[in-house]
């Protein structure tokens, strides 16, 4: 059975299945659980012959379209253009947290982002909590490009892993609230 290519409206539908099963699985599992579960679902309704289309459609999903591979040989592993879209993105959070008044609620959103960015690279975590709630955020994109470079020579994992955890606290810093709600 070849992987099919989905359209977009059935990707999409496939989208808000997997939300809605994940929703109705146990909630505690995390991203080591689901990547055995896809992978079994892999294995099991498109054989092995599939494996490698299935990841580097996923690894392109994941990065940009980039590959690992296309990282290597490349003077930063993050283009600047990338490194400015990650730092508009750490702008509008160190925006949203300026306007914040109450420290309970700063205290919060600050432990909030802390326990989500446990599963990333120490030094990304750092550097997002102090850009976010401490430091000034006018251009880090220099910076951005030099902890991508450091995430893919250290940990040999992708560099969008910036952008996906300065998207995380995003998230949460832009959630409303239950009484905001």
């Amino acid at each position: 059975m070849e992987i099919k290519k989905f359209e977009s409206h059935s990707s999409d539908k496939l989208t808000k299945d997997i939300h809605s099963s994940m929703e109705e699985a146990d909630s505690s599992f995390g991203i080591e659980d689901f990547a055995i579960a896809v992978a079994q679902v892999i294995k099991d309704e498109f054989g092995s012959h599939n494996h490698k289309p299935f990841i580097d459609k996923l690894t392109s999903e994941l990065s940009m379209g980039r590959t690992y591979e296309e990282y290597e040989g490349n003077d930063n592993s993050i283009t600047k253009d990338e490194a400015l879209s990650i730092n508009k993105t750490l702008v509008k959070s160190r925006e949203t947290i300026d306007s914040i008044k109450d420290e309970s609620k700063f205290s919060k959103l600050e432990d909030d982002c802390k326990k989500r960015l446990e599963v990333y690279d120490k030094v990304l975590s750092d550097f997002i909590i102090t850009s976010i709630f401490y430091d000034d955020v006018d251009d880090l994109s220099n910076k951005i490009i030099e902890i991508g470079d450091l995430i893919l020579s250290k940990e040999g994992t992708d560099p969008i892993m910036v952008s996906n955890a300065v998207e995380d606290c995003y998230s949460i810093i832009t959630k409303p609230t239950d009484k905001e709600s």
